[in-house]
């Protein structure tokens, strides 16, 4: 297909379809790849510890940033990409876990061999930050089931010393509702009841299609209950 053709096609102009055919793309998409991955090699070490610390390469990119790099995104992205082949490549044995996997170990209190044990340990010993999480957890799972309500207090000061944002935001709403929270813990009572009469009540609600009054409503709620 000619130049004409093309620009007809992609409604460009002739000239411009021309000189992109006379031009050695490829070899401008090399040399622009090479000048734009050498904007961070004066953080290499940084990176290279961000990888290995198990960051992202958003997060790696934004401290990049921070630090006066003026890379795009994308050229972070293939840098870590590549960084991380070598490094992969440097390991003498590696093997992959899914992140599926690795929930059911961190989560599983008993490991069912040792191999799973270890599996956990050396989780742990890359991510600090995962032991004292699943600590959290499991001491604010037996506040609830062992009605220790005067520890509430003392577990939300040791979650807000993290200052993880997720934890923060949970950490908010528990505040928010904090005396039901803290009751939760404290008394066996439960609202599943009303929560369920609630649902029920939603559920007859819908099969009406809002087509009857609230009339209709409370009858068939009480037919409903009565039988």
């Amino acid at each position: 297909m000619n130049s004409r053709k093309i620009a007809t096609y992609l409604h460009l102009d002739r000239r411009t379809v021309k000189k992109y055919m006379e031009t050695n793309l490829q070899a401008i998409v090399v040399q622009t790849r090479s000048s734009q991955t050498k904007k961070s090699d004066p953080y290499l070490e940084q990176v290279i510890t961000s990888i290995r610390k198990g960051l992202s390469s958003k997060k790696i990119h934004d401290y990049l940033v921070a630090q006066g790099n003026t890379g795009s995104t994308s050229t972070t992205r293939h840098r870590v990409r590549e960084l991380k082949k070598e490094l992969n490549q440097k390991k003498k044995f590696s093997f992959f876990i899914s992140r599926h996997k690795i929930i059911r170990l961190i989560f599983n209190q008993k490991p069912e061999s040792t191999l799973a044990a270890e599996h956990i340990e050396e989780i742990f010993n890359n991510y600090p930050l995962a032991r004292e999480l699943l600590t959290l957890l499991y001491q604010f799972q037996k506040i609830l089931t062992d009605r220790q309500s005067e520890r509430f207090a003392e577990w939300i000061h040791q979650v807000e010393q993290l200052s993880v944002p997720e934890l923060k935001s949970f950490i908010n709403g528990i505040k928010r509702d904090s005396e039901a929270v803290f009751h939760a813990c404290k008394y066996p009572y439960s609202n599943g009841v009303a929560e369920a009469s609630v649902n029920k009540t939603k559920l007859i609600k819908r099969i009406m299609f809002g087509r009857n009054s609230f009339d209709t409503l409370r009858k068939k709620v009480l037919s409903r209950e009565l039988n």
